[in-house]
């Protein structure tokens, strides 16, 4: 997060699930140093909402069909530049977002 708060200037919006990691005291302090950092959680379970669902719909059942890696490495080694291809395609990743039925404010993606 002090990556992406250093390189998007005005309010950032994150919205993630409800692991108990996400509550910790190093977020909260994160978020008091950070006023212009939103946090939104998605509801319990709600994949439905989560853009990155469809994302990892794509990868299943577009990317990988029938893909069948011998370990994790392999499947890191192919998956990491499938991910960086879709990082660079602002239509795709609208995509997602639009798929998901998220009420938040129409929003740029920069690089």
């Amino acid at each position: 997060m002090r990556q992406v708060l250093r390189h998007i200037r005005g309010s950032v919006i994150l919205v993630w699930d409800r692991w108990s990691g996400h509550r910790g005291r190093s977020i909260r302090a994160m978020q008091a140093a950070n006023p212009r950092l939103q946090l939104v959680e998605l509801p319990a379970y709600a994949p439905d909402l989560n853009p990155v669902e469809f994302l990892w719909t794509h990868l299943k059942w577009g990317e990988l069909t029938n893909y069948a890696p011998h370990d994790a490495i392999e499947l890191n080694a192919t998956v990491l530049p499938i991910l960086q291809n879709i990082t660079k395609d602002k239509s795709r990743i609208r995509s997602y977002w639009d798929a998901a039925k998220l009420k938040l404010p129409r929003m740029r993606f920069t690089t």
